[in-house]
């Protein structure tokens, strides 16, 4: 498997700051949207406008976190240090997923 130099720079000083946050968020968000741009087309492909209001909510909601997460990712490793943003962002995102699956599970109805 081929690694990148930030990868590998990662893996090898997970503590020292991130250099070029720009575009360390701009990498990491960039494949994201890309696949959900992917996952909007399959889906325009199959229906019309009409039918998509909703997907094309949820596309742009998960979208929109992910590369909110991807900066703020970037960011607080270039204040705080790579390891410590990796926590304080998947503790941040494992929160919402919990209250996420609350919510399903508690508006949605069983059939």
């Amino acid at each position: 498997m081929l690694l990148d130099r930030e990868t590998l720079h990662e893996l090898d000083a997970p503590h020292e700051p991130i250099t070029k946050p720009f575009g360390v968020g701009l990498r990491l968000s960039g494949i994201a949207v890309i696949v959900f741009a992917v996952a909007a087309a399959a889906r325009l492909a199959r229906f019309s406008f009409s039918e998509l209001d909703l997907d094309w909510t949820w596309i742009a909601a998960v979208t929109t976190v992910i590369v909110a997460s991807s900066f703020a990712y970037a960011y607080l490793g270039a204040r705080y240090g790579r390891r410590i943003a990796r926590r304080i962002v998947g503790g941040v995102l494992a929160i919402v997923l919990l209250i996420g699956l609350y919510a399903l599970t508690r508006y949605t109805n069983a059939t």
